[in-house]
């Protein structure tokens, strides 16, 4: 049902230069890779990408991984959402991909990526046992919704848990 939505959202490779160059003059671009078309928007855009983000099941999709081995990343940040996995699970995944994607660094995500996402499902729990068991900086993903009373202060939260970078959705017209 919501293929024609999707349809209509398509960028072509052509928009999606336009648009990296454009916001790489005066931002750091991340891209969020999912499948072989953002790889391919990846290498077309490389110069002007900084990082990439994998979700968590992306971390098991072998095409993905193995045309991301293929590229240098040693100049990029490579951010892996963890949600879901067990300790001893994240530690083989960041020796893996630190091993086969060489990346600049390799920071770690906690948040749950619901769109907009509970409190209690933030994962703020979670900051401190990560930090206590793992040396890479940590992103929270913050979904939580605008209109929520929280949403101002979930991000301060994992700061003060100890939460490195924040990765924060904003709306800046809720007409648009």
């Amino acid at each position: 049902e919501w293929y024609p939505v999707y349809k209509k959202l398509y960028f072509d490779k052509k928009q999606w230069g336009i648009i990296i160059a454009k916001a790489s003059k005066t931002k750091d671009v991340w891209l969020d890779l999912f499948d072989l078309y953002s790889i391919k928007i990846l290498k077309d855009n490389f110069d002007n990408i900084y990082g990439i983000k994998l979700q968590v099941s992306v971390l098991f999709n072998y095409e993905v991984v193995s045309e991301l081995s293929k590229l240098n990343l040693s100049k990029k940040k490579l951010i892996i959402n963890i949600a879901s996995l067990k300790i001893e699970e994240i530690q083989v995944i960041i020796n893996d991909f630190e091993l086969k994607l060489n990346p600049n660094e390799l920071l770690i995500e906690i948040g749950f990526q619901s769109n907009p996402t509970e409190l209690i499902d933030t994962g703020l729990s979670k900051i401190e046992v990560i930090k206590n068991n793992f040396k890479n900086r940590i992103v929270f993903a913050d979904h939580i919704s605008y209109d929520n009373e929280y949403a101002i202060w979930v991000p301060v939260i994992a700061h003060l848990l100890g939460a490195d970078l924040i990765e924060k959705h904003v709306m800046l017209d809720q007409n648009t």
